[in-house]
């Protein structure tokens, strides 16, 4: 065994066994062999049969840890890095996927631009048959480098994390994942990246970001915790990214992003029957972009639930 791999492919899980044989087998796929990639599964004490699915896949090739105790998927990621051994670090979801020439793109991204500190591609969008819901937005129209692209990120998320692939010692100068954000932490770690260094990205889609309402995602999106880890997000910017010249443009598009997710929650609402609906109405009233249209975005979408 190789101590320092080019790759570590470390897959966080809890309770997704039904869709980790595909993210198995989109990684063994193109397996560059022991020498460049370690593969490992690290479980947060699922309930499901998460062990016999790595064990049927795997075997011997992927490696497995167990939580002795279901910790939250923050220190699970923690776990991840923590025993991640090669230079070039992918946290690649149990539930989420990679397509044909992901690490080989990557790999050839690197040599290109050695001075990158992470480097993304673009992804699909897929719900829980595979089928694609949609396409994450292209920022060039090559392989390039992107500087100072925190300023970028910060009005929105655009990197999910199938999709990145992270230098080690990125890591462990800047540390890992922020405890304190239960839905946003990964667009925290990109934004903090890109601040210190210059990001390198793939024009073309090599991963796929699972939307499905069993993810801890969906689940968030129900209650409003998400909305809610949106305003913890926003102080960690401001008290360690956003420059005091950039604050009023940030608070403008903030409040959007807000909006959305408020919007978007409300919708997933309406079509499962949740109650929480109209609490998620009322919060888009408060943060769209101005009182006029927010009563009128309250006002069409109470008209609608009413079938008008």
């Amino acid at each position: 065994m190789i101590d320092k791999p080019y790759f570590s492919v470390m897959i966080p899980t809890y309770n997704c066994a039904k869709y980790l044989r595909k993210t198995l087998r989109s990684v063994l796929q193109q397996d560059l062999g022991i020498d460049l990639m370690q593969i490992e599964v690290i479980d947060d004490c699922s309930s499901d049969s998460v062990a016999e699915v790595v064990q049927e896949i795997g075997g011997d090739r992927v490696g497995f840890y167990r939580q002795r105790e279901n910790v939250g998927h923050v220190r699970n990621f923690e776990t991840a890095l923590n025993r991640a051994r090669g230079k070039v670090v992918h946290l690649l979801h149990g539930d989420d996927f990679v397509l044909p020439g992901f690490y080989t793109s990557m790999m050839q991204a690197y040599e290109s631009f050695p001075d990158i500190g992470a480097c993304y591609c673009r992804h699909f969008f897929v719900d829980e048959l595979n089928d694609i819901l949609g396409i994450s937005r292209k920022e060039a129209n090559q392989d390039t480098v992107l500087y100072e692209y925190h300023k970028s990120l910060l009005q929105g998320q655009r990197i999910q994390t199938p999709s990145i692939t992270v230098k080690r010692e990125v890591f462990e100068k800047l540390g890992g994942f922020n405890a304190q954000l239960a839905w946003t932490e990964d667009w925290e770690m990109w934004v903090r990246i890109c601040k210190h260094y210059p990001m390198g990205y793939i024009k073309n889609p090599l991963a796929a970001y699972r939307i499905h309402q069993v993810s801890s995602t969906g689940a968030k999106a129900l209650t409003g915790e998400n909305v809610r880890d949106l305003f913890r997000l926003k102080q960690v910017f401001l008290d360690s990214i956003v420059e005091p010249a950039e604050r009023p443009a940030f608070e403008r598009s903030f409040r959007r992003v807000i909006f959305k997710v408020a919007e978007s929650n409300y919708l997933e609402c309406k079509k499962l029957g949740n109650p929480n609906a109209i609490k998620h109405l009322r919060t888009m009233g408060r943060y769209s972009e101005t009182r006029v249209r927010g009563l009128f975005y309250f006002l069409k979408y109470l008209l609608l639930s009413f079938g008008y």
